[in-house]
């Protein structure tokens, strides 16, 4: 069988932030299939910036799919949709993972082409709560033929629909060799605190910490991509504050894993696998959030007593307690947090395996709860095409936007007319009450480009012809 991943990855761009998790999640999910006998590929824009044995094991065994450079950049949303059908086409994969919630970008692109291909498409994304969970499955399962979210079960959904997978984070346990090796270079302290320093701002932070509080009784481990760098860097501290580093090459996970778990604290990007295996470990974690992170309001309180998040690298007063607490109170929490079993990886593969030929046939229903209908997207058709007989097969529903005022759905519609069929790509909107959208109304109609194909009466919602990402209202 064959598996598409759709990913992103940013590593360390100019403000030093990085986004690797969507990344790491599909390739291992990948390496997991490809041994059981799979083929698998990935398209990933930004993926070279990445190195690590993940990143070098895929390589190795996964193909890689690099559609040109216009695929995401274009102006036009159809001609990149064309060009990743394109390449979707070339590899005919079984099943297409979409290894975040597809919103915006190359994921929603990826996801609306594996729906016009019909093949079965997964959404693989987080499970923060129980509510949150269940409030994912309903947003988003409008375009998907199974949703897989990963947390440990306390996080889970309850009482999920079957196309609903809970899978526990990926963890994997070193062997003793790698244990043996781990503990010669490990510290000598009862309080270390390691670094995941793929961000460079994770870095700035536990100097930043150390240099404040240099009489601290710890160790911090910094796990750096590029180790003379980061050793440069520390030569210029102060020799009392200069002692308290040690600095490690990126590890095998297992390694990784097993620092971890030895830690007092953890500090890296506030990433919600990060966040999640750390605390699964029982470690607790100081995040640095920025845009595009995982952000705690939506984790239960009880968490909160083992996260903690800023958006600071200065060792301000707040930070300061904030790490404190984390460092010599967290580890007593731990427990009522999160224990889980390590299997997820398995779990995963088990679910995409079984997706094989499973489109899901509730798509449509789900859609219409969201207020397009198979009736409402007929009328549509049919004031698009004034002249053709129209019969609405089946629809699809993506949220491209939600803010407080308006709502925009990306819908997919395949229908038949004549004995032409066809699928169509339009644009739902829903409005929070009638001022809000007489006045969009009156902006859309003073727009020649914009075409209104139908409005229920009021106008509080309408479905008109597909514009570009540009035009969705700002956040």
């Amino acid at each position: 069988m064959k598996f598409l991943f759709a990913a992103y990855c940013m590593m360390n761009n100019g403000s030093g932030n990085s986004l690797i998790g969507v990344y790491k999640r599909c390739l291992r999910i990948g390496l997991e299939l490809h041994a059981r006998g799979h083929q698998v590929a990935v398209i990933c824009p930004g993926r070279h910036g990445l190195r690590d044995d993940t990143v070098i094991a895929a390589e190795r065994c996964i193909q890689f799919i690099d559609p040109p450079l216009r695929a995401y950049f274009h102006s036009s949303a159809r001609y990149k949709r064309r060009c990743l059908r394109r390449a979707i086409r070339d590899f005919t994969p079984d099943v297409v993972a979409i290894g975040e919630v597809p919103m915006r970008g190359i994921l929603l692109d990826v996801a609306v082409a594996s729906c016009e291909l019909r093949i079965p498409t997964v959404i693989l994304d987080n499970a923060c709560q129980p509510l949150l969970a269940a409030k994912f499955v309903k947003d988003h399962g409008a375009i998907a033929d199974g949703i897989a979210l990963m947390g440990p079960s306390s996080l889970q959904m309850e009482n999920p629909p079957a196309y609903y997978c809970g899978i526990a984070p990926f963890i994997k346990l070193p062997n003793e060799a790698a244990t043996r090796t781990l503990n010669e270079a490990w510290p000598r302290s009862n309080s270390v605190i390691t670094v995941l320093g793929y961000e460079r701002k994770a870095e700035d932070l536990a100097i930043a910490l150390m240099r404040a509080m240099p009489y601290l009784p710890c160790k911090v481990v910094l796990i750096a991509p590029d180790t003379p760098a980061t050793k440069a860097r520390l030569e210029v501290l102060p020799p009392r504050v200069q002692d308290k580093f040690y600095v490690m090459p990126l590890p095998d996970e297992g390694l990784l894993f097993e620092a971890i778990r030895r830690s007092s604290l953890v500090i890296g990007k506030l990433g919600f696998m990060q966040m999640i295996e750390s605390i699964c470990l029982g470690t607790p974690f100081l995040g640095l959030y920025y845009r595009g992170c995982f952000s705690t309001w939506g984790l239960p309180r009880r968490m909160l007593r083992v996260v903690g998040q800023t958006s600071s690298t200065r060792a301000t007063l707040p930070v300061c307690l904030r790490f404190l607490r984390l460092l010599y109170t967290g580890r007593r929490f731990i427990d009522d947090v999160s224990r889980s079993d390590f299997s997820g990886q398995s779990v995963a593969c088990d679910f995409l395996e079984h997706m094989v030929g499973n489109l899901r046939h509730g798509v449509t229903e789900d859609s219409s709860r969201h207020g397009y209908s198979i009736d409402r997207v007929t009328h549509a058709l049919q004031a698009r095409h004034p002249a053709r007989s129209i019969h609405v097969l089946w629809v699809r529903s993506a949220p491209m936007c939600d803010t407080t005022n308006e709502k925009v759905h990306l819908l997919i519609a395949a229908y038949r007319s004549g004995s032409r069929q066809q699928i169509v790509v339009l644009w739902g909107r829903r409005f929070a009450n009638r001022l809000f959208a007489q006045q969009a109304r009156a902006s859309a109609l003073s727009e020649p480009a914009r075409r209104i194909w139908f409005q229920l009466p009021g106008p509080t919602l309408w479905i008109e012809e597909e514009l570009s990402e540009d035009d969705l209202p700002k956040f």
